[in-house]
Formats: C-alpha cells, structure tokens, sequence
C-alpha cells in the first residue's frame, strides 16, 4: 500500500543526500536510523506476553475521580516480576498525581486507543529531566577508552589505541567532558555551569565492526555521531550493560 503521507520534508533540497552539505559548510542529519531497532525492523508480535488490566485486576480508577498511580505501579512491578507483560488500561481517564517507573525488558503500557484510553498527570517532576513515566535500566559502565583521533561529524567510526575491550555488539557511549571550551564554544560561558567539568555521554551506540588490522584500531558504529567527537574535551567510548528493550507505550494519549 503507498503511503499517504511525504517521506522526507519539502524544505529538504531535491539533490539531499545524507552526506550533502551546502556552499557554506551546513547540513541537515540523516534521521532515518529514528524508531524500533534503527527503523530497520518491525515490531514484533507481543501476544506471547501476559495482558495484565489495570483496573480489573489493580483497581485503577479510569474515571479520574482518585489517584491512579499506586494500582498502575503495582501493575507495572507484577509485570516486571513475571518477566515482562502489558500492562492494559482499558478506555476511560486516569489521573496520576504521581510518577511511573519501568525497571524491566519487555514491559508495555497499552490503551484502548488514543481517542479512548487518556492518561493525564498532575505533578511537576521535582527532579530537573525526570519524566512522567520513565524507563530506567540498570545501566553499569565501565571504565573509559580515550578516543586516538577526534571523532567526525556525522561520521560512522571513531579511533581507539587498543579496541580490544570490545566487541562487536556491544553497546557503548561516547561522550567527553563539558570543557570551558566547549562551554564557550557555544557561546554558553557563564550559563552552563551546571556539569562543568563533568564528562558526560552524548550518544549511545552499538558496535557493528571492528578493524584492529590498523594502528589506531577502527570502531564502526551502527548510527553516525551527530556532532564531533573532540579530543580537546577529553572524547572517549565506555562499554555500557543493562539497557531496556521491548518496552513501550502505545494506543493511549498522554
């Protein structure tokens, strides 16, 4: 079936490639990689995982007279205690005064549709960043590999002395420290203060090749980075473990 809708923007030029920039040195990102595992696969099936309904078998108020969040969290953890599931909230409102926390692979949090199943919440996070419903892995780091060469704009790979730690498949962030460089850089002195002088991550990445026939070792990465990577900053990858996956929210409007 065509699609009925434009598959890249009008204010795009007609000649738009990924690597396509203009006279003066701008560009536009290649976003394609967006969506379930990079927009390169489906979704799958979920009918192998539990439907667990949050008010038959919680209590949830779809009415939004009471604080739903208590009976949508203990939905949740059950869930997540059973190895995964859906977490069903069928058609009506429900009012959280609270916040909703998913701590689990393959949890789901499904309505009745969008015209049908409204989730609305009454408090402000306390925490700067924190949202309303947040999926929070365990994620363990390990200890930084400083990158040999500064890693390109939009570019696929970055260069390590000794790659050794790693392996194809591995999950890694990049990122490097909030430098007074790169603070004024964006013309931010003064402003950003808050992780000076922190590092911090700034993509995360899987790893799809490694070339260690070269000195130094390539890394090639299954998503271009979105801005340079400088040795300036102190730019390094570090191994990660324990990210989420299978979990979403869908058919409901928040």
């Amino acid at each position: 079936m065509e699609s009925a809708h434009a598959v890249r923007s009008s204010l795009y030029p007609a000649d738009w490639e990924s690597d396509f920039t203009d006279g003066e040195g701008r560009f536009l990102h290649d976003f394609s990689y967006a969506g379930y595992r990079n927009g390169e696969a489906v979704p799958p099936e979920t009918g192998a995982l539990p439907i667990l309904d949050a008010v038959v078998d919680f209590g949830a108020d779809n009415t939004g007279a009471s604080d739903s969040t208590p009976a949508i969290q203990a939905a949740i953890q059950a869930a997540q205690t059973g190895g995964g599931g859906i977490v069903y909230f069928p058609a009506g409102t429900y009012r959280c005064d609270g916040l909703l926390t998913i701590g689990a692979s393959n949890i789901i949090l499904r309505g009745a549709g969008e015209d049908a199943t409204f989730v609305y919440f009454t408090s402000v996070p306390a925490a700067s960043g924190t949202g309303h419903i947040t999926f929070n892995g365990s994620v363990v780091r390990s200890q930084e590999t400083p990158l040999a060469e500064d890693g390109e704009n939009r570019s696929f790979t970055v260069r390590v002395a000794d790659a050794s730690p790693f392996a194809v498949g591995d999950d890694i962030a990049v990122g490097w420290v909030i430098t007074e460089e790169f603070i004024a850089e964006h013309g931010m002195t003064g402003t950003w203060v808050v992780f000076s002088g922190q590092w911090k991550p700034f993509f995360r990445r899987e790893i799809v090749a490694i070339d260690t026939g070269v000195s130094p070792h390539v890394i090639t990465l299954d998503v271009p980075l979105r801005y340079a990577a400088k040795l300036r900053d102190g730019a390094s990858i570090r191994l990660e473990q324990g990210y989420l996956e299978g979990c979403g929210v869908e058919a409901m409007a928040l």
